[in-house]
């Protein structure tokens, strides 16, 4: 993110120092960010993937005619909020499209109910998730967000994603570099009238605009390889050294 200060503008005058040896990003996007705002440090900012891409997970081609929109909060009351009420609200005005509302692992729709103001079981077209995400990916045309960094991952499967914007919250949009493919929308008809507009559109159409914002997100976050492993060791000055073990300790090897 833009303010990103701890590692965007370091401190190193203070008790508060934030100067790591070594830092590791999910792909080349940050890495070129961070490398553009200190490069004086170029050489300690290294690409090195991350565990939420998966190798073999290839892209899927944008879908506008599923008319569902999938519904990603951060793991926060607040957020979870916010993005709910608002796509109750859309549910009502967009009767066409189905909603499905995806809590994070660690922020179930338990300790969210409470806190809405009404109850999504009362919509035909709001379902609340319990699969594995790449199949709510699978059926949904559109993601509705704000912070969740899963919309990288919703691009790629080609999900267009809609940005809530909230003048009570600060814009947290993990795509803020972005200006096509993703819309902002601060109003339920914003919202609805992106919908129908999208609906509608030719595969092809929309894969043409998809495809560039794929590209960058394919380089955002990238996966771990050996090649990364290897980069990482060589980064570490530790290429080509084996830690010795004692005999009775070799089967039971653990790495992190």
């Amino acid at each position: 993110m833009p303010y990103s200060f701890a590692l965007l503008s370091p401190s190193t005058n203070s008790q508060e120092q934030a100067t790591p040896d070594l830092v590791l990003c999910v792909g080349s996007v940050t890495q070129a960010m961070i490398a553009r705002a200190r490069p004086e440090y170029a050489e300690r900012v290294l690409a090195f993937g991350s565990v939420r891409r998966a190798s073999d997970r290839a892209r899927q081609a944008p879908h506008p005619a599923r008319r569902t929109v999938l519904v990603l909060p951060e793991g926060n009351l607040p957020e979870s909020q916010v993005l709910f009420q608002f796509a109750m609200r859309l549910a009502q005005s967009a009767p066409d499209h189905h909603v499905i509302f995806r809590c994070h692992p660690l922020f179930p729709f338990e300790r969210v109910r409470p806190y809405l103001d009404q109850n999504p079981d009362r919509f035909a077209n709001i379902h609340l998730s319990t699969e594995p995400i790449d199949a709510d990916f699978a059926r949904a045309s559109v993601v509705l967000y704000r912070g969740s960094s899963s919309v990288l991952y919703a691009v790629l499967r080609g999900l267009k994603p809609l940005y809530l914007h909230d003048p009570r919250y600060p814009d947290i949009d993990p795509l803020f570099e972005i200006d096509t493919w993703r819309e902002g929308v601060a109003s339920v008809e914003e919202a609805a009238e992106a919908l129908r507009a999208y609906a509608v559109l030719p595969e092809t159409n929309a894969q043409a605009v998809w495809q560039p914002v794929a590209d960058y997100v394919d380089a955002y976050t990238i996966p771990i390889t050996e090649q990364s492993i290897d980069a990482l060791l060589d980064a570490l000055g530790l290429t080509g050294r084996r830690i010795a073990q004692p005999a009775a300790d070799r089967e039971s090897v653990c790495t992190s």
